[in-house]
């Protein structure tokens, strides 16, 4: 069996683009998961620019950041979380009911092996 190395983040506002970056700086492939495909596209552009300004300050080498650039995928659906995630992170919207309704997406989806983080 392969080794899942994947996160899949659910939210792509400011917190949720914040862990996707840190989340492929580690190395992890990373989905970054939105049902608004121009917020998931927001975030992921977020999540760059802030790896982008991370060689200027001396935190990361450029091979560092283009490596972090490969790693990191946007999708609209939780349905398509990818089957190697071994976290699923969730950043979404302080709502309860929007939050139990993922939880139990999520429950319903995922294996009993894969971590889920809020």
């Amino acid at each position: 069996m392969a080794r899942k190395n994947t996160v899949s983040i659910v939210g792509a506002g400011l917190m949720g683009s914040g862990i996707a970056a840190r989340s492929v700086l580690a190395g992890h492939p990373t989905v970054l998961i939105d049902p608004s495909a121009n917020a998931a596209a927001a975030g992921s552009a977020r999540a760059m620019q802030n790896i982008a300004q991370l060689p200027e300050n001396g935190l990361v080498d450029d091979a560092q950041g283009d490596q972090a650039q490969t790693l990191l995928t946007t999708e609209t659906e939780v349905r398509r979380i990818p089957a190697d995630t071994f976290l699923v992170i969730e950043a979404i919207t302080e709502k309860l009911a929007l939050k139990q309704a993922l939880f139990q997406q999520l429950d319903d989806l995922l294996p009993p092996d894969v971590m889920i983080n809020q």
